[in-house]
């Protein structure tokens, strides 16, 4: 998906409860996100849903200085680690 900084790119996968996102690359990482799709998720095939298109609006709207409200609920926060999660957390509180 594009954005004022580069092309960014959503990993995530189906889940009973909708979609849930593992990673977002940043446009640095993003040259590397057809090798990290595939080996964080190994049928990984480019696709998209409604609530992930809506996350990827709210993301470039963020990104060109937009005030936006993220929903944590849909992140794979069983990824980070202890102090990363308690770090966005700690960020997410903030209005």
């Amino acid at each position: 998906m594009p954005s004022p900084f580069g092309e960014l790119t959503i990993l995530w996968r189906q889940e009973s409860g909708g979609p849930e996102v593992h990673r977002i690359l940043l446009p640095k990482e993003a040259s590397r996100a057809e090798c990290a799709s595939r080996l964080a998720f190994f049928n990984a095939t480019p696709a998209s849903c409604s609530a992930i298109a809506d996350l990827g609006e709210r993301i470039q709207r963020h990104l060109g200085g937009e005030a936006v409200q993220f929903d944590l609920d849909a992140m794979a926060l069983g990824n980070c680690s202890g102090f990363q999660r308690k770090v966005l957390l700690a960020d997410y509180g903030i209005p």
